[in-house]
């Protein structure tokens, strides 16, 4: 699972510049002070398509969203909002990321820089 992190970190490091930029239009635009990055491997109905996954099963795909999304669609339960605002970094120096992935599903705070 580590090792999978690991390569999901790298892979996103070419990505930050268009992932950095998505979060602010999303806070500009007054949609979210909350966005969240999904990164998947099978398709998920959450959020707007950002990076296509690639060809093979090891590929990723992201896909911009909001804490207010991710509540409406009962990704996460309304008791937990507040426990996630109290940990969410701030999005002008970290990308939010949630790790769709089997089992489960994760959230990792990366580096914007």
């Amino acid at each position: 699972m580590m090792e999978e992190y690991a390569q999901l970190e790298q892979w996103l490091k070419g990505h930050r510049q268009t992932l950095g930029a998505a979060a602010e239009v999303i806070m500009d635009q007054n949609i979210s002070s909350y966005p969240v990055f999904v990164a998947y491997r099978q398709e998920v109905e959450i959020g707007i398509p950002l990076i296509a996954p690639g060809e093979s099963e090891q590929d990723w795909g992201i896909q911009a969203s909001t804490l207010e999304e991710l509540t409406a669609r009962g990704v996460m339960q309304m008791e937990k909002v507040n426990a996630f605002r109290e940990v969410y970094k701030d999005p002008k120096k970290f990308l939010c990321i949630l790790v769709l992935n089997d089992p489960g599903a994760e959230f990792v705070f990366l580096p914007r820089g």
